[in-house]
């Protein structure tokens, strides 16, 4: 018998907790379970946006590769860097078109395509790539300048 009561004063104070905190945990369950279904569903954007991206870097290597005029290529780095400014996949094209233009001698073409990826770009590996290429291009740049008159 005492047990029985026992129990029943068990299950009593599990009833009085549920009334009084019991909504709270429910509404902190939801609350975690949507932050959780809004964190999936995020990175599932941005996954898609990043495939974006890299299917139009392909397309530019590709294009790139078969020596496409030098136009379409900068339209579609263009395309890339409004749509898609802080994907990986930008700032990789932008660093080839900025080695295409650096190797054409279009220096300042070249250094503003590097400033915009320092700019734009967070990942650090990235920037120290960057501001490597854009140290040789602003030396090329500062070798290849006529020297000025006295």
């Amino acid at each position: 018998m005492a047990a029985h009561l026992e129990e029943q004063q068990e299950l009593d104070n599990f009833k009085y907790f549920w009334k009084r905190t019991g909504r709270w945990i429910f509404a902190l369950l939801i609350v975690a379970a949507l932050g959780y279904l809004g964190y999936t569903i995020y990175q599932g954007q941005k996954a898609s946006k990043d495939q974006e991206a890299a299917a139009v870097l392909a397309q530019m290597v590709e294009k790139a590769q078969q020596k496409t005029d030098p136009k379409a290529i900068n339209a579609d780095l263009a395309e890339l860097q409004k749509n898609y400014p802080d994907s990986i996949s930008t700032a990789q094209a932008t660093l080839m078109v900025a080695a295409t233009e650096f190797d054409a001698g279009r220096y300042d073409v070249a250094e503003g395509h590097l400033n915009w990826v320092l700019k734009n770009q967070n990942a650090p590996l990235v920037q120290a790539l960057a501001a490597q290429r854009l140290g040789v291009v602003l030396l090329q740049k500062k070798n290849t300048m006529p020297p000025s008159m006295p």
